[in-house]
């Protein structure tokens, strides 16, 4: 709202007039009457020419081209002073200029409180064309400017536009004010216009709400520059039950009670001759608006949606819903009735309630048979109960018992032929104790029987591979084995000619009382007989040499032998070389052979020297060839 204390007139008196204003005329200025009574006088134009002046102002006439509205009246001319008069008296020949103005711009008697709009009361009359007055110009550019029509004209006349110049607080700039007074500030004809209210006459002024209902209804408006206020009370969004109007549109708790009847036992009846009441829903949890709790939406309007006790004590007892218990002298379903018999069979006993007859039990709508019961197969028995199943039919618990493959020493029948423990121990050797097949003492089962168990002797008069171990099962079979730690083989054996472990597979060749080592022939002879060395010994794994030196009892002569010398175990050849001797044998000749043995241990070993043919020469009587010793190295 612009203030009248704010103006400041920025342009001066060209701005308020399309002509020059006059200047205050001099004290010795002519009256009109002096002038008539002057003698006629030319003025020069300024373009030189001359134009008659009849009223002699100084100013030539309008109608040969000066400037004198009013060439017959002196005290009408540019140079005049304009008065505000109720005659429309146009004095200074400028129709936009409708009272005296200050050299300023303002005052005079046509602008009294000097906030640059002339009164209302001062006007010229217009004498010609329409004149184009300009506008009054208020403010800067650091202020509330604005520009404002100084003077109402017409094709008639020329007036000011102040409605009251006695004060500045009313004028064509002032801003209209909303009051009871009802001043038209602004001159523009209209009190008040755009108000709503009065702010003026008390800034907190206040009204009910308008065209409010509801609880809206009760909220308050206040008076802010001319308009009222937003309701002091907003509608609420969403309607609440609580008998009031919340949402403001004029119904109360609408589509938020419900009809529901009483229902002081919560069985979901009313006793009979209940009536509804409105009362606030509850959502439930698909969202449906319900009852509340001691109400039911259900009418008591038949016998089977009628409570026929409605109270907290005994209520929830008796309801239309209930199935009638008997035996307990209750009308528990409200059907008048109340000793309803017992249903299948049952009758009521000493504790108020039905029962079946002893041994029977109640199933499936009737008394059934109850207690212990029994399955057989063979001769095997399994017990169980009588019980209750689904399908309402009483069955044995029982189950039917099983044959299977009878297990020996564990007392039972399992094959359910009545003999008990009919079964022989699948080991051989095993027989029942402690309830199970067992190995005599000393004894475990290997595969399929029993065999010794503890300490052992492998080997045993194998020289070179006898050992102490442990007996043994051996996987897949039913056999045992001493197993312990092989010895290594040896580093030598030596046998000597006269070893007593020597031994002759033919006998003395050469007679009685020859050494077994020998062989004595008197005469060229074929023999095919072994020498055999070694008492049977046992060798453990690995590489042998074995050597035999040979001698002959002829000198001079010569010795011819064939034969064989080799290493032999059970059937088996070890190692062998051939024997071929001629000529003289010299005393400890030597031959070896190598061998080897490949299992852990290699039992009935033999050293064998065999003479296929034995011939002499060269001497008379009996010669004899021998073995003088056989060593075995290690290597």
């Amino acid at each position: 709202m612009l203030r009248s204390s704010h103006w400041r007139v920025l342009v001066g008196l060209s701005l308020l007039s399309a002509c020059t204003a006059p200047a205050t005329p001099p004290a010795d200025a002519p009256t009109t009457d002096a002038v008539r009574d002057a003698a006629l006088s030319d003025a020069s134009l300024f373009d030189g020419g001359t134009c008659v002046d009849m009223d002699n102002d100084g100013h030539p006439s309008a109608a040969c081209g000066g400037d004198d509205c009013d060439d017959n009246n002196a005290r009408r001319s540019p140079s005049a002073r304009e008065i505000c008069d109720s005659m429309g008296t146009d004095e200074d020949c400028n129709p936009c200029t409708v009272g005296e103005v200050s050299p300023g711009g303002v005052g005079g008697d046509g602008d009294r409180d000097e906030d640059g709009f002339p009164s209302r009361t001062c006007f010229n009359v217009v004498m010609g064309a329409r004149p184009m007055c300009a506008p009054l110009v208020v403010g800067d550019a650091g202020d509330d400017a604005g520009s404002f029509e100084r003077l109402t004209v017409s094709d008639t006349e020329v007036r000011g536009r102040d409605c009251d110049d006695t004060t500045r607080t009313r004028s064509p700039a002032v801003s209209e004010r909303c009051d009871e007074r009802l001043v038209d500030e602004n001159c523009n004809g209209t009190v008040n216009e755009g108000c709503e209210c009065p702010t003026e006459a008390d800034p907190s002024i206040s009204r009910r709400c308008a065209g409010a209902m509801g609880e809206c209804a009760r909220g308050t408006q206040d008076c802010v520059d001319g308009r009222w206020s937003m309701c002091s009370i907003a509608p609420v969004m969403t309607e609440l039950c609580d008998g009031r109007d919340d949402n403001c549109d004029g119904t109360v708790d609408e589509g938020l009670r419900l009809d529901c009847y009483r229902d002081v036992d919560g069985d979901g009846l009313a006793a009979s001759g209940a009536t509804p009441t409105q009362e606030c829903g509850v959502r439930n949890m698909a969202g449906m608006l319900e009852c509340p709790a001691g109400f039911t939406p259900t009418a008591p309007t038949t016998a089977s949606v009628t409570d026929c006790d409605d109270s907290l004590a005994t209520g929830l007892r008796r309801s239309p819903r209930n199935a009638e218990v008997p035996c307990n002298m209750i009308d528990d379903d409200c059907n008048a009735i109340t000793t309803d018999s017992c249903p299948g069979g049952q009758a009521c006993g000493s504790g108020g309630a039905c029962a079946c007859p002893s041994g029977q039990q109640f199933c499936g709508g009737r008394c059934q048979t109850a207690g212990a019961c029994t399955r057989t197969n063979g001769a095997c028995t399994n017990t169980g109960t009588w019980v209750c199943p689904a399908s309402g039919t009483v069955s044995c618990s029982a189950t039917t018992p099983t044959i299977s493959t009878e297990i020996p020493c564990n007392g039972r029948d399992e094959n359910c032929n009545g003999m008990g423990d009919d079964s022989a121990c699948p080991v051989s050797g095993q027989s029942c104790s402690g309830g199970a097949c067992n190995c005599p003492s000393g004894q475990a089962a290997c595969g399929s029987r029993c065999q010794p168990v503890g300490g052992c002797t492998a080997y045993a008069g194998q020289t070179y591979c006898q050992f102490t171990g442990t007996l043994t099962c051996n996987a897949g079979s039913s056999t045992t084995e001493c197993r312990g730690t092989v010895p290594t083989r040896p580093s030598s054996i030596f046998y000597y000619g006269s070893n007593s472990a020597l031994s002759h597979q033919c006998g003395a060749a050469g007679g009685s009382g020859i050494p077994a080592q020998e062989w004595r022939m008197t005469s060229p002879t074929t023999t095919g007989c072994y020498a055999v060395y070694g008492p049977y010994i046992g060798l453990p794994r690995g590489n042998y040499r074995m050597e035999v030196r040979l001698s002959r009892s002829l000198s001079p002569g010569a010795a011819n032998a064939t034969g064989l010398i080799d290493v032999y175990a059970g059937g088996r050849t070890l190692g062998s070389q051939a024997l071929s001797t001629s000529g003289w044998l010299g005393a400890n000749a030597t031959m070896a052979i190598s061998f080897s043995v490949t299992r852990e241990c290699e039992t009935g070993v033999e050293f064998r020297v065999r003479v296929d043919t034995l011939s002499f020469s060269g001497f008379g009587g009996t010669g004899f060839f021998s073995i003088q010793a056989i060593q075995i190295f290690g290597v």
